[in-house]
């Protein structure tokens, strides 16, 4: 089933934990913080959260431990979570369990912008992994995600 589009947070029917998803660069986490407030609920920023507990960037995790390293840490902070409105990173769905459970246990909003769009905004980012593929790889990859990115509950289209 195609997820329900929304204009305002308003819209968003949650149960307590509300996941943002979307490709690097939507602005999950500008979006958490004011959501979560007009919404009266807690507000996790999930790479920020790793990056605090473990003490170094999320470019140097990957770069010093690998991507499935990073993966696994980001599987075990987004189930610590169990109440307010997390900003996922543009790759947490996508691996182990995460989407099935984010579905399972909250409601999931993909932050929709076309893969070009996110490219404008980070590609001057050197602390995002995936800026460092070039911008074909980066819309690509992006372009590839669209279909796990659908399976959410609601769609919110910049």
């Amino acid at each position: 089933m195609a997820p329900r589009r929304i204009t305002k947070v308003e819209e968003i029917e949650h149960r307590g934990l509300v996941f943002l998803i979307g490709p690097s660069g939507s602005g999950k986490s500008t979006l958490a913080k004011k959501w979560a407030n007009r919404l009266g609920l807690s507000h996790f920023d999930l790479d920020k959260m790793i990056e605090i507990h473990e003490g170094q960037s999320i470019s140097n995790l990957f770069k010093n431990f690998g991507e499935n390293h990073f993966r696994l840490l980001e599987q075990k902070y987004l189930h610590s979570i169990s109440s307010g409105m997390v900003a996922c990173g543009g790759g947490t769905p996508l691996f182990h369990d995460n989407m099935d459970w984010m579905l399972n246990n909250g409601t999931v909003v993909w932050i929709n912008l076309s893969p070009e769009m996110a490219w404008s905004r980070v590609s001057q980012s050197a602390d995002r992994p995936l800026v460092l593929l070039g911008k074909e790889n980066f819309i690509e990859t992006m372009k590839s995600r669209e279909n796990c990115y659908s399976r959410a509950n609601f769609v919110f289209q910049l």
